[in-house]
């Protein structure tokens, strides 16, 4: 090759090669990334210590199509004990390029427990004790896929922060053969949330109070005697005995909220509601924070 053909082939590189970068730049410039975590509300029965999922994959579905994407594939099903995830500590899921587009669901693949003659398969689902017993989670109707249904924008050059809020109370359901899964999320846009941040002071009386909150004029007292009490919660937090008697409802839409406080026994079952705190504002990325909230201070459930 002489000289001539030498840096005739050279410039043809090197144009391949721009023309490639740009192309990968205009292709990155047309997407979006998505930042997913998981959260979780704790569970009313506190004889429960853990509760462990195993996932599998996270798919997401285009709002335009009936074909789902694979947003997160784990060679290794990623183990996580929910209840380390309350009051707004998060598990940081993924984070992934997708294309600018509009999104209409987004579901998580559990590694299913199955019975089976008797045996197990995937016991990575499971269910701790305080008293050191340890049950596998089954599913139940052996779906193995948690599901939920809530428009999403991702744009083009811009981070789409979502939690997913896998709500336990509502999700873990007692049976004679024991605890099912019949798993209860809901998608929040990160950045659009708030929370609720206070001490009730009474907790050495009663120290087995949980915070419902509730989109302001809402609650129903019929929820009390329901199959799940205050299913209707956004969100519920139980307050800490260590900490004199914390709470914090977080991932909050923004909005007005009435905090239902109530008195359970051990086994999550009511014992007395003890009233609410009215029309308490929530902003977006803010926390209000009440000082002290004593049973005195509650407005009577009629």
């Amino acid at each position: 090759m002489n000289k001539h053909q030498l840096h005739q082939a050279l410039l043809l590189f090197f144009l391949f090669l721009s023309l490639l970068t740009t192309s990968c730049i205009d292709n990155e410039a047309l997407r979006g990334r998505i930042t997913l975590n998981i959260t979780d509300a704790p569970v009313d029965n506190t004889n429960i210590e853990k509760v462990n999922i195993a996932i599998r994959q996270i798919d997401i579905l285009p709002a335009n199509s009936q074909n789902w994407t694979v947003l997160k594939s784990f060679e290794e099903p990623r183990v996580i004990n929910l209840l380390e995830y309350t009051q707004g500590e998060v598990f940081d899921l993924t984070e992934q390029y997708l294309s600018s587009s509009e999104y209409k669901s987004i579901r998580i693949e559990l590694n299913v427990a199955l019975e089976d003659n008797g045996l197990t398969v995937f016991p990575e689902n499971t269910i701790e004790f305080t008293n050191g017993n340890i049950e596998t989670l089954f599913i139940e109707g052996q779906n193995n896929y948690a599901q939920i249904d809530a428009d999403f924008q991702v744009d083009a050059g811009q981070i789409t922060f979502l939690t997913i809020d896998f709500d336990l109370r509502k999700s873990l359901i007692e049976t004679p053969q024991g605890y099912r899964l019949k798993p209860f999320i809901r998608l929040l846009q990160t950045r659009s949330c708030g929370a609720i941040e206070g001490y009730f002071r009474d907790f050495a009386n009663k120290p087995r109070v949980t915070v419902f909150a509730y989109k302001a004029g809402t609650f129903n007292a019929s929820e009390i005697t329901s199959d799940i009490p205050f299913f209707n919660a956004e969100t519920s937090d139980r307050i800490r005995t260590d900490v004199t008697g914390k709470f914090f409802t977080a991932f909050l839409p923004e909005g007005n909220y009435d905090l239902i406080f109530v008195d359970l026994l051990s086994n999550g079952e009511v014992n007395e509601v003890l009233g609410k705190l009215e029309n308490i504002s929530v902003k977006a990325l803010q926390t209000n924070q009440i000082q002290s909230v004593f049973t005195a201070d509650l407005v009577p459930i009629n």
